[in-house]
């Protein structure tokens, strides 16, 4: 393999970890701030990584999900009468 598919292939392993770790912090609850923290990146570099399709759809994906897992969770403590989780 030359250093260039070395390169390549090296990179795209970083840019699936990057991906995997965004979606994980964003599925938390985590701030902007505190994912770039996280992820050893200043807020403005992580604001930057958001002007790719790719990186903005996974953050919001991963947002989705845990609004939807969230409303779910209220919905199903409000019909068992546990008035107190709303």
């Amino acid at each position: 393999m030359g250093k260039n598919k070395k390169k390549q292939s090296r990179k795209a392993r970083e840019d699936k970890e990057l991906l995997k770790n965004l979606s994980m912090l964003a599925r938390t609850g985590a701030t902007l701030s505190e994912s770039a923290e996280a992820l050893g990146l200043t807020d403005k570099q992580l604001k930057d990584l958001f002007k790719k399709r790719r990186v903005l759809r996974t953050w919001r994906e991963a947002r989705l999900s845990l609004i939807l897992h969230v409303r779910t969770a209220l919905a199903k403590s409000a019909g068992e009468g546990k008035l107190p989780a709303i």
